[in-house]
């Protein structure tokens, strides 16, 4: 009659506990490891760098091509409004008169409706070839460049040296502090 006990004492070690027990080590390692882990981020959290001049060198530059394709796209509108524009504001020319010395003397609505239909194509195609003139290039240069400033100066103000907190569970919130760098 073979017991538990002469089984141990013959070296023979029962195979379903030893499994239990290298498993058991296991997993309590693995646990205590993630638990330490997940204190110690809790506690010390995250450090994210960020190169403040390559992004915002990268705003600029995707600013400035966005820019360089809506800006003719801007100036087609505002060509196609020009007439009507430019129609609703020439309300002084019905009444016209002309001043002889001392008289005056006012112009028949047909003549006055000519005078303002030839003021009103002259004002039209002067505003438009002023428009077409404009070289866009700076201003497409100088809205970019504002962008730069802009990222660079809300990227230092709003985010460099502050601490966000991530909530992963209820139970872990992840301190995120934001540092800068930049090429300056």
């Amino acid at each position: 009659m073979k017991s538990s006990q002469s089984s141990s004492v013959n070296g023979n070690v029962n195979p379903g506990r030893f499994w239990a027990g290298l498993l058991t080590g296991v997993f309590g390692t693995v646990f205590l490891i993630t638990v330490t882990g997940f204190l110690f981020l809790r506690e010390s959290g995250l450090s994210i760098s960020i190169d403040q001049e390559t992004l915002a060198r990268q705003v600029q530059e995707r600013v400035q091509v966005e820019v360089a394709k809506e800006l003719p796209n801007l100036l087609s509108k505002v060509k196609n409004d020009v007439p009507k524009a430019i129609s609703e504001n020439l309300t002084d020319f019905n009444d016209v008169s002309i001043q002889i010395g001392s008289g005056n003397f006012p112009l028949p609505p047909e003549a006055t409706n000519v005078f303002k239909e030839e003021f009103q194509g002259m004002a039209e195609e002067a505003v438009i070839k002023t428009i077409d003139g404009f070289m866009l290039d700076p201003y497409v240069e100088q809205i970019g460049l504002a962008s730069y400033g802009f990222v660079k100066s809300t990227l230092q103000t709003e985010f460099v040296g502050k601490t966000f907190t991530f909530q992963a569970n209820p139970w872990l919130s992840i301190p995120i502090t934001v540092q800068g760098k930049s090429n300056d």
